[in-house]
């Protein structure tokens, strides 16, 4: 699904060039858990239906089309890291509201775009959120600023509209907040420990 989806039938583009090994052991009879980028939750000589936790094919620029919903079957997914990619365009699957596990979602720097599925309200996990440089537009939904964990926020350079949704003051586990000005307007200072705004640090009271 992923290999397809992310145009890894034409990994030998000359985006890829240079990187041969970005999409080695795909769609081989080794096992899933040895192809490059996926970590497993056996360390090595994986048997049987080892459970996904990672997948990184980032920092490469091999991917183009968009992102699967079907990754949102993967539900033992903990960490999903698809940044500076700029050919992967299209929106966030609403599926991906489904991986109930995953702690760190890294998307900086692509082609993607539309509005965010208010489905990533339901990830109670989710502790790193990185959105920066992609072309989301729309509002913030309430349920992802509810979220419980999320610590790291960064939604910088974006086409979000409107502000943060004012739910986000009730979470304490926010550290960092990275974001345009215009979506920190008329927010309490108390709802975050630091808010980074184009780059200057603005402390906010315990």
């Amino acid at each position: 699904m992923l290999y397809y989806s992310t145009g890894g039938d034409n990994s030998n583009s000359q985006e890829c060039a240079a990187d041969s090994a970005y999409f080695d052991g795909w769609l081989t009879a080794s096992h899933h858990c040895d192809w490059t980028g996926i970590s497993c939750s056996c360390d090595n000589n994986c048997v049987g239906d080892d459970k996904v936790r990672v997948i990184t094919r980032g920092q490469s620029t091999c991917l183009t089309g968009t992102i699967p919903s079907a990754l949102g079957s993967i539900q033992t997914l903990l960490y999903l890291t698809l940044n500076d990619n700029p050919g992967l365009t299209g929106t966030l699957p609403s599926e991906l509201g489904q991986l109930q596990m995953l702690i760190n979602l890294t998307l900086n720097n692509c082609g993607l775009e539309g509005s965010l599925p208010k489905e990533l309200g339901m990830l109670h996990e989710l502790q790193n959120v990185s959105l920066n440089g992609n072309r989301f537009n729309g509002t913030i939904p309430v349920e992802v600023g509810e979220l419980p964990k999320l610590a790291y926020f960064d939604l910088k350079n974006n086409a979000f509209t409107g502000t943060l949704p004012a739910e986000i003051c009730n979470v304490t586990s926010y550290r960092y907040i990275i974001s345009d000005d215009h979506l920190c307007n008329g927010l309490p200072p108390a709802c975050c420990d630091a808010c980074y705004l184009n780059g200057t640090t603005f402390p906010c009271p315990v």
